[in-house]
């Protein structure tokens, strides 16, 4: 039988203009549960504990803010040259989606499909 988040993570790729990477990854202990990437020589160990550092970063960063200013960290956009990149946990922060498109993507599609996916995925996690 397939992995049913695979599956899903596979057809948000499909569905999500201009899409490079999909993933699902664990925030306690930043294991990828799952990914579908167009990006060749991806070490995807590599790409799963660097966005669980950078998520664990950002947290600590916030912490010393005022929680009336900042609250929680919900989701975060990381542009590069070429490509932009969404992050977004759940609200229990058990996993984060990633999600990935080209310079050709739309941010705004890709903020809400994000949400569109994570909320598909919660039943498939517990």
């Amino acid at each position: 039988m397939a992995n049913p988040i695979q599956a899903l993570i596979t057809e948000f790729k499909r569905q999500l203009p201009g899409a490079v990477a999909t993933a699902v990854f664990s925030i306690g202990d930043g294991l990828m549960l799952a990914v579908d990437s167009d990006v060749p020589d991806t070490n995807i160990d590599a790409m799963s504990a660097i966005h669980a550092n950078i998520w664990d970063r950002i947290n600590n960063f916030l912490k010393i803010l005022p929680e009336e200013i900042c609250g929680g960290l919900h989701s975060m956009i990381l542009e590069v040259e070429g490509a932009s990149f969404f992050i977004v946990v759940d609200a229990q922060l058990q996993v984060a989606l990633m999600a990935g498109v080209n310079a050709t993507g739309n941010l705004g599609m890709l903020r809400v499909m994000s949400n569109k996916y994570l909320t598909k995925l919660k039943p498939l996690i517990g």
